[in-house]
């Protein structure tokens, strides 16, 4: 298990976090995302796609699940229980295998449901300030 640290205090800092995960953009690679509200999580996300040449729309907070091309962006924040989750049809996402999903509040599922059969990584952005965030970046599986 591989763990960086990465300390972002500019855009360009943002394009190192992006370079470190490069090697895993591709499919079957489920990242799953954890930070306070305004951490980054999002701005990661888009930058991702900026690199891959997808154009993205916004975050998926209300949609809850966005789609554009081979990147599946789900973000869980306003979903409360398990039951919430299984209605919106999230699992089947996992049936393209050659699709990269990127999952906010991914903390809302329990670690032993994730599919077994995709490379995860876990991204935490910790909020130091206004201006700095701290960036971990896990292989779990």
């Amino acid at each position: 298990m591989s763990r960086d640290s990465i300390v972002v205090q500019s855009m360009s800092d943002w394009d190192k976090v992006v370079s470190a995960l490069s090697a895993k953009l591709r499919g079957k690679n489920l990242f799953l995302l954890e930070g306070n509200l305004g951490a980054g999580k999002t701005t990661l996300v888009g930058l991702i796609a900026k690199k891959l040449n997808i154009p993205m729309v916004a975050s998926p907070t209300f949609s809850l699940i966005s789609q554009h091309k081979n990147l599946i962006h789900v973000d869980l924040y306003r979903l409360e229980s398990m039951e919430e989750i299984d209605a919106t049809g999230f699992w089947e996402i996992f049936e393209d295998e050659d699709s990269m999903v990127f999952v906010e509040w991914s903390s809302k599922i329990s670690d032993d449901l994730w599919p077994l059969d995709w490379d995860i990584t876990k991204i935490t952005i910790n909020k130091i300030s206004e201006t700095e965030r701290e960036v971990l970046i896990e292989t779990v599986a």
